[in-house]
């Protein structure tokens, strides 16, 4: 969703996504094939920008090609 970019500095991600676009607002990385059953950590590197304080509503979906699998809904807290 939006909420992890509103008032944020995105600076990397391991693995590096094969492909990265826009759909309505969702930003979507396309991390290519994992195996059934297998563990698959993804790190995101992010830098709160200075004048951003307050709750921001963070969602993220996992997809396996079209079939969702996972959706987390979260807040964060950023605190100046």
């Amino acid at each position: 969703s939006s909420g992890w970019f509103r008032g944020m500095t995105y600076n990397g991600l391991v693995p590096q996504p094969t492909n990265q676009f826009v759909v309505g607002p969702w930003t979507v990385f396309d991390l290519g094939t994992v195996g059934a059953g297998r563990r698959f950590p993804v790190w995101i590197s992010w830098q709160t920008n200075a004048t951003t304080v307050g709750r921001r509503s963070q969602d993220v979906a996992v997809y396996d090609g079209r079939t969702p699998i996972l959706t987390v809904h979260r807040s964060l807290m950023v605190f100046p």
